[in-house]
């Protein structure tokens, strides 16, 4: 049976205040609501937050119950998931866009990275031996999005060794895990990348209005 995946995006133009925050952080489960308070910063808080917000309103669009959050726990290496329900889902942000992936039946991995300039020291850090260090900033950028990707699926990301992935078809290969790597259309200054176990899935792409999803939480 083909695996299906929705993608779910918002831009920012202002985030929600930090009044704001605080109000809707107090209708989120426990465990949620101490895990966005672990970050200090208003801008990281307001950040993971709207990812949760973009999560609940994907889970209802799908004919999740509303109640879905609470099933959500975190495993030994922080990657939250969720306890009683055959769902997986991956959430990234960069500058002014917030993304979340949510697939049902297999797990998901998704990165979004505002195009920058990368230099040759940075690139050097992520870059496996046998991709050229002279490459375009946009193809550097990308390499990073599918590494990003690749890690998130399972949650590594923290203890893979970037330099020794090598995925120019958009598949890579570690020990009895294969990864295949997608990039999707989100914006013309952003690169997305996102990653399964599973061949072929079939990924839907739905962007929300940032001031739909506060007024519907």
């Amino acid at each position: 049976m083909l695996k299906s995946c929705q993608v779910y995006y918002t831009k920012i133009d202002q985030l929600p205040s930090a009044e704001l925050v605080a109000s809707m952080m107090d209708r989120f489960p426990p465990l949620l609501k101490k895990r966005l308070s672990m970050y200090k910063a208003e801008r990281a808080r307001a950040l993971s937050l709207t990812g949760k917000l973009l999560l609940s309103h994907g889970l209802k669009d799908m004919g999740y119950y509303e109640d879905a959050l609470q099933e959500i726990y975190y495993s030994g290496n922080g990657r939250p998931f969720f306890q009683n329900l055959q769902i997986d889902f991956n959430i990234s942000h960069s500058k002014d866009i917030i993304i979340c992936a949510i697939a049902p039946q297999c797990k998901v991995g998704i990165d979004i990275q505002h195009v920058v300039k990368i230099s040759k020291r940075a690139s050097s850090f992520f870059l496996h031996p046998l991709e050229d260090q002279d490459m375009d900033n946009h193809s550097k950028i990308t390499v990073w999005a599918k590494k990003e990707a690749i890690g998130k699926v399972d949650g590594n990301g923290l203890g893979m060794a970037f330099t020794e992935i090598y995925c120019p078809e958009n598949i890579y290969y570690q020990g009895q895990n294969t990864y295949y790597i997608h990039q999707l259309d989100i914006h013309t200054d952003y690169v997305c990348c996102i990653a399964f176990h599973q061949k072929s899935v079939d990924i839907e792409t739905k962007e929300v209005d940032l001031v739909q999803l506060v007024k519907e939480f």
